[in-house]
């Protein structure tokens, strides 16, 4: 990103006004992906405007850090007619663009974060306002794309996941166009973006940010009980059900004694039924959202983390994890493969 115009002292370095933009999460619980990013453009900005749906406005205390919460969330869309989905999905957007609209004048630069890449109401009201639109790409090539069709899937007879893959991407594309810099996490992109774009797009972007001060070993690994987690959203593209069915394996084969399943999700009431009728209550534990700021303890109580995902940008916490010392299983997809040595703290799964 480069200074925007209206500064006159070039020495200043921040007195950036940006309005980022994030996609509401699932349940209003997860605030991890907003505050790491806050936390970078912090020392950059003069001040800050996000936009979500439902950000505890509490949770950040910087006074140049402004929330603006549209009163929308992100639903749980995959069992709902397809006219729905499209529905919510423009109302977001109409509702982004009219806060957009509504603080142009005390913003410069609008930043698309990872994950609303296809919202292109938004970035077309950026470009009509005349600020400067950065744009966050996954990165993630034909890994993303599998994400798209296993979300898509079920819709129209089963023709849905070839369709509307093609018109997200295309969203995609023209928000490419509209963009002034794109940045990607990973150098090593597959998608043919990456070459049409490769004059203003910046490798290497990155919103992991991890507070060292919170996350931290408090508990050595040999003092921890044989507990193998894991935590995160209960769709299918995070493979969860692929942990619960390896659960008799685990306390069967294995020195393993509990198991920690905590988040939330479309198949929490699949996860309940298992654990039930294999009356693995004793040895199983399932919660829901863990609060970002107990994360640590839990991570410090855990003596295996399991990250079964088929698709994901990171993830966030495998960083979180390694910073509490805690070993990693995870599937080698994301940013996880460039950034991280297998064997190293982390062994990668493969994938089915």
């Amino acid at each position: 990103m480069s200074k925007p115009e209206h500064s006159d002292n070039k020495n200043q370095k921040n007195t950036w006004r940006i309005c980022a933009i994030f996609l509401p999460d699932l349940k209003g619980t997860s605030t991890t992906t907003v505050t790491s990013t806050l936390h970078l453009f912090e020392p950059l900005a003069q001040e800050i405007f996000t936009i979500t749906g439902n950000f505890p406005e509490n949770t950040i205390s910087s006074e140049k850090i402004h929330i603006i919460n549209i009163g929308i969330k992100q639903e749980d869309n995959t069992r709902s007619p397809m006219v729905v989905r499209l529905g919510r999905f423009i109302l977001l957007q109409l509702k982004i663009s009219y806060n957009l609209i509504k603080i142009a004048s005390k913003i410069d630069i609008v930043f698309l974060a990872a994950g609303t890449q296809a919202l292109f109401l938004p970035a077309l009201a950026a470009k009509l306002l005349r600020k400067r639109l950065i744009l966050m790409h996954l990165g993630l090539g034909v890994s993303l794309r599998k994400g798209y069709q296993t979300f898509f899937e079920k819709t129209l007879f089963g023709v849905g996941k070839y369709v509307f893959p093609w018109f997200v991407e295309l969203m995609e594309r023209v928000n490419y166009c509209l963009s002034d810099r794109i940045i990607d996490f990973l150098p090593n992109s597959d998608s043919p973006r990456s070459k049409r774009y490769s004059k203003k797009t910046s490798f290497g972007g990155s919103r992991f940010y991890v507070d060292t001060e919170s996350f931290k070993v408090e508990r050595n690994l040999s003092n921890r009980e044989n507990l193998v987690g894991y935590i995160g959203r209960f769709e299918e593209v995070k493979g969860v059900m692929n942990f619960v069915r390896a659960i008799p394996l685990m306390l069967r084969e294995s020195a393993v004694s509990k198991v920690l399943i905590a988040g939330d999700g479309q198949q929490r009431d699949d996860i309940e039924k298992v654990i039930k009728d294999a009356n693995w209550g004793n040895e199983t534990t399932l919660m829901g959202w863990i609060p970002h700021n107990e994360l640590p303890q839990y991570l410090n109580e855990i003596k295996l983390l399991v990250i079964p995902s088929y698709v994901e940008v990171g993830p966030h916490l495998i960083f979180e994890a390694i910073a509490c010392g805690t070993p990693v299983l995870a599937t080698s997809v994301g940013v996880m493969p460039s950034v991280i040595k297998d064997g190293e703290t982390v062994r990668f799964l493969p994938q089915s």
